[in-house]
């Protein structure tokens, strides 16, 4: 029994302290590289999801000018940050919602920075920019039919 008590083996305090504060100091970098991609996660999320939004949103303007026929293309009212393609289809930016929307006020995507569109006698050019810079910039040539 005596064997067992004057054993000398285990740990001293200053060797306990060295291991809990290494112990400490791999956490905390562990722990601030892990925040630091969670952090460029939700950066790189809500660029992408505002990059499609801004996408979306020039999609279906072009998708609508295309669509017309050539009698409503002459008839085109496109200018700043406003388009009306006949009494029922028209886009326009209200810049208290920060949003682009449709004849009934409804928003066709939220959180643009800027909506610029403009026609030409034979195109019209659309520029969308979201809060946080993504930009999409198309021109839409006016082909007229019989």
């Amino acid at each position: 029994m005596h064997k067992h008590l004057s054993n000398e083996k285990g740990l001293t305090l200053v060797e306990l302290l060295a291991v809990l504060v290494t112990g400490t100091i791999i956490f905390l970098l562990i722990s601030n590289v892990h925040l630091f991609g969670q952090k460029q996660y939700k950066s790189q999320l809500e660029k992408t999801e505002h990059l499609y939004d801004v996408t979306y949103a020039a999609k279906v303007i072009t998708r609508e000018i295309r669509k017309a026929n050539a009698r409503v293309i002459e008839n085109v009212d496109a200018k700043d940050n406003h388009i009306r393609l006949s009494d029922s289809i028209e886009y326009k930016y209200n810049s208290d919602t920060q949003s682009i929307e449709n004849k009934e006020g409804t928003p066709l995507v939220k959180d643009i920075k800027r909506f610029y569109i403009k026609k030409s006698s034979s195109k019209v050019n659309i520029e969308i920019e979201s809060m946080t810079g993504e930009k999409i910039k198309t021109g839409i040539t006016l082909r007229r039919g019989d």
